[in-house]
């Protein structure tokens, strides 16, 4: 489990840090962030992703 949630932490406290979110206050990740973006940013070795 931690495979899958490890990055998807790393990579939203990155973005949340670096000024790179759409919300402030609490926020579901789908409303910080740009999902499709989001996703292509974690690493392929760990994670299979399709988008349609």
């Amino acid at each position: 489990i931690y495979a899958i949630s490890a990055p998807l932490v790393v990579e939203a406290t990155e973005r949340v840090v670096s000024g790179r979110s759409n919300k402030t206050g609490v926020a579901a990740a789908g409303e910080a962030f740009d999902a499709r973006d989001f996703l292509r940013s974690l690493s392929p070795e760990h994670l299979l992703i399709e988008i349609e």
